[in-house]
């Protein structure tokens, strides 16, 4: 399902759990930290939690909230730096 609204707004229409979540909005730390926050508790466990801009000198706040959420949480990620993927399955 898309969902063209920002992902504070979008949460809200979600009425089921889901099996794959790919977070690439706002890039600033908080931002990235904060999507994470919402829509990783939304996913199955064995689904795939995913986003863009990992690594990336620009986005530097993206691996930051990834890799601080991953570590809180016990999360494994796995990234392709060559285009800025990063994941992760929920256990």
């Amino acid at each position: 399902v898309l969902i063209r609204t920002t992902s504070r707004k979008a949460i809200g229409k979600i009425k089921k759990p889901l099996d794959f979540v790919f977070i690439d909005g706002n890039h600033s730390y908080e931002y990235v930290r904060q999507d994470i926050t919402l829509w990783e508790p939304l996913v199955t466990a064995g689904g795939l939690v995913s986003g863009h801009d990992y690594g990336s000198k620009f986005h530097w706040g993206v691996a930051k909230a990834v890799d601080e959420y991953a570590l809180a949480h016990g999360r494994v990620v796995k990234s392709d730096r060559r285009d800025g993927i990063w994941w992760w399955i929920k256990p």
